[in-house]
């Protein structure tokens, strides 16, 4: 399209193939080329190639549980003859697809037992709460709202208001009707009867939502003795066992033919959560397990309004049967206020991420790479919504397979190389050379690098790296075009895939990527987390540290989606901005 964009509309499977002409529809009326992949042969065959001006490829018709073989292997060789007609050559795809998978191998780390890990969230919270006299955050606007645009700043103070209803117990306006009829059905079906063999389903309708539960299973899947996952959006529930839970979450009303087709295929328990819908259907999920309503589901920070809701039911849940466990996590999330508010008065941080999107202000793609939470699927809304940038996420361990081979390889081309000293301040000036000596060699000098390599114990981060035969700033060269590469973001923010991250970041370093890399303060300092900085990285940015009685304390993951979804809003805008 005019914006550079390539945009396939895959019309082949036959339960949503009315969702793709739609999207279609939408398409040629916006004025937005595109091209239509269909099965030959179909009713609507001309009609489709008349809205795409031609540009449709048509496959064999087959069985509909085959027809997803036929897809993949045209887009197989789409993908092929898409990179080669961008400059790619053949030995730049990585060439042992079997290897390039076992590079993201680690298990992680052994968890604690749920046991175990609510005493280390006990004591967090009495360290927390020990040092919680010396906390020295304003109240009223911050930092970060007082410097962002209007529709940034309405993100900030809502989700400010959220962690100060958090931190308050005033949770009447996240989950203003928690019946303790319904609230006491949901215990008994989570600890009675779904322990055992069942399972508790997830079911989003919308991209908030998905962000939302995809963050609590992560979460709560530990803590609760039942299995719990994630379905996709769209996807029928004809399919789930009659002795899951199925949990409905929506930031909108969905449309009403689609609320009926939804309940009238649900066969065991549900509940809904999220915006209000009409009486009748309320009604029949308030005789099943209960009906959940939030009024302002669909405002500012409808993702983190519906996280915090539905943790808090399951807190209430949990106090039914376990009050001291209830207790530790309802006085862990009150500490989500500290966490929204320390990072949004935190201007180091701020003032880095703002120098990574201005360094990196030519990329044209992204990826955000992940723990399998709702961190991935929200900052894909935050981009959108803020940033030119094209924003793709992908969870961890994934990347090698096929996404390594977008990031573009070319480290001379790309990166600034070292030379002497003499040469590379005619080339760029005694004053940017001397930042880059600061910045990224520390007390070592050009001609000592040059002549010894890297002998310093403590060496900068981020720092020089070392790429076939030749010493290389993390600098892209002026004349570097990055429409051919992939800038990589990387979340190394959870202690749990901590291995997770330094696996992709050998991965991602085997391709000389682009990175920024995003972790907390206290994990900077962790012996064991040291092998972080022996990767070439051009930012690193730093969440903030909580206080505690007996030094820094770093943000659980139970708390880490408001402290990431804050920095991908900063990010997405900050780029529009620089």
């Amino acid at each position: 399209d005019p914006a550079g964009h390539l945009v396939i509309v895959h019309a082949t499977g036959r339960n949503r193939q009315e969702e793709a002409f739609s999207a279609m529809a939408r398409l040629k009326k916006a004025g937005i080329p595109f091209v239509a992949v269909v099965t030959k042969d179909h009713p609507a065959q001309a009609a489709i190639a008349r809205d795409a001006e031609g540009r449709c490829i048509f496959l064999p018709r087959l069985e509909a549980n085959l027809q997803p073989l036929m897809d993949t292997l045209l887009y197989y060789r789409f993908a092929r003859r898409f990179a080669e007609a961008h400059g790619r050559q053949a030995d730049e795809f990585p060439r042992n697809r079997a290897k390039s998978v076992t590079a993201g191998r680690s298990r992680g780390n052994i968890p604690f037992s749920p046991a175990r890990e609510l005493q280390v969230l006990a004591e967090q919270n009495r360290r927390i709460l020990s040092a919680s006299a010396a906390e020295n955050i304003p109240d009223g606007e911050l930092l970060w709202e007082k410097t962002a645009a209007s529709e940034e700043a309405l993100y900030y103070r809502r989700l400010r208001d959220i962690g100060d209803q958090l931190a308050s117990g005033a949770y009447n306006p996240l989950c203003p009707e928690m019946h303790p009829a319904a609230v006491n059905r949901l215990a008994a079906l989570i600890f009675d009867e779904l322990s055992q063999d069942g399972e508790i389903i997830f079911v989003p309708l919308d991209c908030p939502a998905d962000a939302a539960v995809r963050n609590v299973a992560c979460q709560w899947s530990r803590f609760l003795r039942c299995a719990m996952r994630t379905a996709l959006i769209g996807e029928s529930v004809l399919h789930f066992p009659e002795d899951a839970l199925l949990v409905f979450v929506a930031s909108r009303p969905p449309e009403t033919e689609l609320l009926w087709q939804l309940l009238g295929n649900v066969s065991g328990h549900c509940l809904w959560l999220g915006a209000e819908i009409p009486a009748a259907a309320a009604q029949m999920l308030t005789r099943s397990i209960g009906y959940f309503p939030l009024p302002d589901s669909a405002g500012p920070a409808a993702g983190d309004l519906l996280y915090a809701s539905l943790s808090l039911l399951l807190i209430r849940a949990t106090g039914i049967r376990r009050p001291d466990q209830a207790a530790i996590l309802e006085q862990h999330f009150a500490q989500a206020g500290n966490v929204i508010r320390r990072v949004l008065d935190d201007a180091d941080l701020s003032d880095e991420i703002a120098a990574a999107m201005t360094a990196n202000r030519d990329y044209r793609t992204a990826f955000y790479i992940g723990a399998s939470t709702g961190t991935g699927p929200a900052w894909t809304g935050f981009f959108d919504r803020h940033s030119p940038v094209d924003l793709a996420w992908h969870p961890f361990g994934e990347s090698a397979h096929g996404p390594l081979a977008t990031v573009d390889n070319r480290v001379a081309e790309k990166f600034v190389q070292i030379r002497d000293r003499s040469e590379l301040v005619n080339a760029f000036g005694d004053r940017q050379v001397a930042e880059w000596e600061r910045r990224f060699l520390g007390q070592m000098e050009i001609a000592e690098l040059l002549d010894n390599g890297f002998s310093l114990k403590q060496k900068p981060f981020p720092s020089v790296f070392y790429a076939e035969g030749n010493w290389y700033f993390p600098v892209l060269r002026k004349e570097y075009d990055p429409a051919g590469d992939n800038l990589i973001i990387l979340d190394a923010t959870r202690n749990h895939y901590f291995s997770h991250a330094l696996d992709e970041l050998a991965t991602c370093g085997c391709r000389y990527a682009r990175m920024i890399v995003i972790t907390q303060t206290p994990f900077c300092s962790e012996p064991g987390k040291r092998a972080l900085f022996n990767h070439p990285v051009s930012h690193l940015l730093c969440l903030p540290a909580l206080e505690g009685g007996e030094g820094a304390e770093y943000i659980s993951g139970f708390l880490l989606p408001f402290a990431m979804n804050l920095v991908g809003t900063r990010m997405a805008a900050l780029r529009v901005s620089g």
